[in-house]
């Protein structure tokens, strides 16, 4: 029988599938085992601790509460409580005063040798109340009393744990307590009676509930008579306290485990497919070990069974997605195989891909104009192991120069610039960094390369490349030098323009005073002259004439004086910048009546002519703006020198405005342009209501010495 060719290797490959996917089964069969023993001997060490932890817990809870009552027995003796009245209304505050910071304990009592209560304090919810004299109750026939009063000095009694009764019925909502009492004797060993504290045991059992075990196990706990005081459903809790709940015990319903457990301190065993872990708590047995309290064994219930139940289903549950992972793995095991042929077949068509599509990276790199090389980041000196054709071209070098070298060959001898530092901490850091630094070609020729290098990492984050990108921007590094030397001389013709202004403005100033001023000052003596000539004649109606034009001579010239101020330094020449600016606030300071404070620190000499000239037309128009604008009643103008600058801060308490909305005409804009024009700093701060402050800083120039 003649077979297709294929058909022997495709029987192959179905045997060696079948018995790889049997194998795979097999150990997955094998490791889930493994795994839930592994995860059933957990549980039971998780499990055997926390009952362990539990029952020491609560065996601790009882340590305290039996050291508090001897410690209030202690307190009792050493104040002789019971030779006065007044030492026994103290000690009952002193219990008071407990029970308000303490929530543990529902009652203290102290019971004399009768039973009859001497004391009682109530806790009541957490308003603590001392019970009255005549509340007070006989307790002769309680049973904590009968049995303490039995007892030896330092002997202990604590009674089995039970909700509060009240008038014959449980009190509702259920109040768990435990009675712990001790008999109280004198120096000579006489018994002077019993002090019993009722424990809140509700705190012990609320942590005895939230310590929850790893394994999430509930706890349990159980008296010695097999009734649940604690369970994870809360009505099987407390069955010995009601006459319908006798039956909700372990003891009845779980016979054959309870006689396990109650026959043992603390083990394992297995019951109904789960693990139940437990440990006994000896109420007393652990106080034997305390100098000075010894237990008093009662026949009532002396000790409780920490419980914890662990369902095998919960192991299987919680180990379900292990075995759904292995049923998957074998499954994919299968798949694998099936595929794997499929896989050789593709894998040299996928690799002649790959490389086309590298090819094709390389051709899409060298069509890039700019440079773009790249570098291993796994070597110290972090050779070049790429560069494109733009990178040539830009360079002068070859592809076969480069390859192998470090980048910094590009700045020959030139590495004292700040970009080079720069970028070489960048590259220790790992971090992308942008600078523009001087390279050299092969010929020798600079250029400036705008040179950006980005970091590269594989895809679990460590770094393995560098890429840098290299911009030829030598035109735009000279156009940006050509602008800033325009922009100097645009700033050194503004200042000229400034001092050809300053100058008409004194050239006015002279002409004002000298011809203007000499012509109204004429008038104003002919028309004295004339008033004089009227009076020798009595020509009251010429008089009255040439009185108006008198006064409104001198207005006149009140007038021109004031364009004078305005337009002059005040003889900020002959007087010199402080001077000038004191004289100016004397006039201001006189005319509207505004407290004006000038002060100076370090200013000895004088600055550059301009540097004056913008300085005083600062404080000139900060005060009219003050004045027009600002309804200040103070004003404070410091000038202070510093080094080669010169400092001038103004401030008012004016009424302020919005820096955001300036008004126009204030003479800011002017202000601001003269001190920039001078290489200075103009700042201006101002809020509604709160005044505002001018400060300028400028250098002072070529200075000089006032004569």
């Amino acid at each position: 029988m003649n077979r297709p060719k294929y058909f022997l290797p495709v029987a192959g490959f179905i045997v060696a599938s079948c018995l790889l996917t049997g194998f795979i089964a097999l150990a997955a069969y094998v490791y889930y085992q493994q795994r839930l023993s592994q995860e059933w001997r957990a549980v039971a060490v998780e499990d055997a601790h926390h009952v362990q932890l539990q029952a020491a817990t609560l065996t601790d809870d009882l340590r305290h509460v039996a050291y508090t009552l001897s410690f209030l027995r202690d307190q009792l003796l050493r104040h002789n409580t019971f030779e006065s009245a007044a030492i026994m209304a103290s000690f009952s505050q002193d219990l008071l005063s407990f029970l308000h910071s303490n929530e543990l304990y529902d009652q203290i009592r102290l019971l004399d040798n009768s039973g009859m209560e001497i004391i009682r304090v109530n806790y009541n919810g957490g308003q603590p109340y001392l019970v009255p004299q005549a509340e007070l109750q006989l307790r002769s026939d309680r049973d904590y009393y009968r049995l303490t009063a039995r007892l030896s000095p330092g002997q202990l009694y604590i009674s089995p744990l039970d909700l509060n009764v009240e008038h014959g019925a449980v009190e509702i909502p259920f109040k768990p307590v435990i009675r712990f009492a001790m008999p109280v004797f004198d120096l000579q060993g006489q018994r002077m009676g019993v002090l019993v504290i009722n424990y809140l045991a509700i705190t012990m059992l609320d942590r005895f509930r939230r310590i929850a075990s790893p394994s999430q196990s509930p706890p349990m706990l159980l008296n010695s008579e097999g009734y649940w005081l604690v369970h994870p459903e809360q009505g099987q809790e407390w069955g010995f306290m009601f006459e319908d709940r006798h039956d909700l015990s372990m003891a009845t319903r779980y016979p054959q485990l309870w006689g396990i457990l109650a026959g043992d301190e603390q083990g394992q065993v297995e019951y109904e497919g789960g693990l139940v872990s437990f440990a006994t708590v000896h109420r007393f047995a652990e106080f034997n070990k305390l100098q000075k309290l010894d237990s008093f064994m009662d026949t009532g219930l002396r000790s409780w069974k920490v419980v914890a139940m662990f369902p095998t289903e919960t192991i299987v549950a919680r180990i379900a997605p292990l075995r759904n992972r292995l049923v998957a793995s074998v499954l994919l095991a299968s798949l694998l195989a099936i595929l794997f042929l499929l896989f050789v077949v593709r894998f040299r068509r996928l690799r002649l891909a790959d490389m086309e599509v590298l090819h094709l990276h390389d051709r899409a790199l060298d069509s890039v104009v700019n440079g773009i090389v790249i570098c291993d980041a796994s070597q110290i000196e972090h050779p070049v192991i790429y560069c494109n054709r733009g990178f040539e071209q830009l360079t002068g070098y070859h592809r076969e120069e480069v390859v192998g070298r470090n980048c910094g060959f590009l700045h020959n001898d030139d590495d004292d610039q700040p970009g080079v530092e720069q970028l070489r901490q960048a590259i220790f850091e790992g971090i992308p960094c942008q600078v523009t630094i001087r390279n050299y070609r092969r010929d020798g020729s600079m250029f400036w390369n705008k040179f950006t290098v980005s970091p590269i990492q594989n895809r679990s984050g460590k770094l393995t490349h560098y890429v840098g990108h290299l911009v030829d921007v030598t035109q735009r590094r000279q156009s940006e030098v050509d602008r800033e030397l325009l922009l100097q001389e645009v700033r050194r013709l503004s200042r000229g323009l400034m001092d050809v202004r300053e100058q008409e403005s004194k050239e006015l100033a002279r002409c004002l005073h000298d011809d203007v001023g000499q012509m109204i000052t004429a008038i104003q003596l002919k028309a004295m002259l004339s008033r004089q000539l009227c009076q020798d004649h009595r020509c009251n109606e010429a008089m009255a004439a040439i009185d108006e034009v008198h006064n409104m001579t001198g207005g006149l010239i009140d007038a021109v004086r004031d364009q004078l101020r305005k337009l002059r330094h005040g003889h900020l020449e002959e007087m010199g910048l402080v001077e000038a600016i004191r004289a100016l606030i004397n006039d201001w300071r006189h005319s509207t009546g505004i407290n004006i404070i000038f002060s100076k620190h370090g200013v000895h000499g004088a600055a550059s002519e301009s540097t004056e000239t913008t300085l005083y037309r600062v404080v000139q128009e900060s005060l009219t703006n003050i004045v027009r604008h600002a309804k200040a009643t103070h004003v404070e103008v410091e000038l202070q020198a510093t080094g080669d600058q010169i400092r001038l801060e103004i401030s008012d308490n004016g009424c302020g405005f919005d820096l955001a909305s300036i008004p126009h005409g204030l003479g800011l804009v002017g202000m601001r342009e003269r001190v920039q024009a001078m290489d200075g700093l103009f700042q201006m701060f101002s809020e509604p209501g709160k005044g505002t402050t001018v400060i300028c800083q400028l250098p002072a120039g070529q200075k000089k010495e006032y004569p």
